[in-house]
Order: structure tokens, then C-alpha cells, then sequence
């Protein structure tokens, strides 16, 4: 049975700037607000990374940052480099990495990540210092805002297809980990 406490909303439509990993016309795009430097993304990265593994033959999977702290924090930063990786076609190789080193996002950890994900270094430099992709972090925290997301990790759902019954393990698998992080928020 499909968990009522998900969001089905129509929210996570795709945009033409989301990062996607699967095809879009899978039967459930989950899309996730998270930020680099929490501790909780990363515990959550490992869980969506089990889920891709085990359902990637009906997973969407969207990622838009949402960095808690100020403009040009680690997490910020962070979340720019990210982009930056994207520009090189590297988006999900750096994404990994820095969502496994959420306590090390100094500038000198955000090179070394970028040479780890095999980008051109000085190109990566060049775009962190001239900020190009601070509108692309922006745009992602206010559409968290416009879509209620107050704490990180948030997950929201869809479901494309109407074969319900091939689906319910992946849903049930989701659920949990929403509800996971879901009382992980009001503990803190």
C-alpha cells in the first residue's frame, strides 16, 4: 500500500536546470533538498544511493540544493562547486564526493574534490571565483521555499505510472526514509 503521508504533488515536475539521475519518464521521480555541509543529507545520500542501486529500473532521481547556512559558506560553496563540476559534465561525480565529505568543505577540500572528480582545475577556479552559478543555488532555495521546505534532507514524490502493485516495495522504501529523516527534524 502507498504511504499517504508522501507528497505527491505535482511540485517536482522537472526543470530544465534540475540534475537527474535515471530518464524522467520512470515511474517515480524523487526529488531531494539537501545541503553538503548538513549531517543529515549526507546519512540521506547513502540511503538514496541503496534505492538507486536497487530500484533504478523505476527511479528518477532530482537534486536541488538548498544550503542552510548564508551565502558563501562551506555550504554555499559547496553547492556552487557542484554546478561549477556540472559545467564539465561532472555534476553527479562531484556530488558524490562531497556529499561523503560533509565535515571537510574548505576551499582547499573543494579543489582537491575537483581534481578527485577529474575536472580542469583551472577552469573549476575560474568559476568559483566569479560566483556563475550562484543563481542556479538561489533558484533551487527558493524553489525549496515556494514548495514549504523548511529543514533538510526534504523529499518529494511523483508517480508517472499506474501500475501501482510493481511499485509499492520502492514507495514503502521511501516512506521510510522520510519518515526517518521526518523525526530526525523534530528531535533537533
Amino acid at each position: 500500500m502507498i504511504d499517504s503521508n508522501l507528497d505527491y504533488s505535482p511540485m517536482t515536475l522537472l526543470r530544465p536546470c534540475d540534475h537527474i539521475q535515471g530518464r524522467p519518464e520512470k515511474n517515480i521521480t524523487l526529488v531531494a533538498y539537501g545541503d553538503y555541509q548538513n549531517l543529515r543529507s549526507g546519512q540521506a545520500y547513502f540511503m538514496i544511493k541503496n534505492l538507486l542501486k536497487t530500484f533504478n529500473d523505476q527511479l528518477c532521481f532530482v537534486y536541488r540544493h538548498f544550503p542552510q547556512a548564508a551565502s558563501r559558506s562551506a555550504a554555499w560553496k559547496a553547492a556552487e562547486a557542484a554546478e561549477v563540476a556540472s559545467d564539465q559534465g561532472k555534476f553527479w561525480e562531484m556530488h558524490d564526493i562531497l556529499a561523503r565529505n560533509h565535515l571537510a568543505l574548505d576551499d582547499c577540500d573543494l579543489v582537491s574534490y575537483a581534481d578527485q572528480a577529474g575536472l580542469n582545475i583551472p577552469q573549476f577556479l575560474c568559476g568559483m571565483a566569479s560566483h556563475v552559478h550562484t543563481h542556479k543555488v538561489e533558484a533551487d532555495v527558493e524553489s525549496g521555499k515556494a514548495n514549504g521546505v523548511i529543514d533538510i534532507p526534504t523529499f518529494f514524490t511523483t508517480i508517472r505510472s499506474q501500475d501501482i502493485q510493481h511499485i509499492n516495495g520502492l514507495m514503502h522504501q521511501i516512506a521510510e526514509i522520510k519518515n526517518t529523516f521526518s523525526r530526525m527534524n523534530n528531535e533537533c
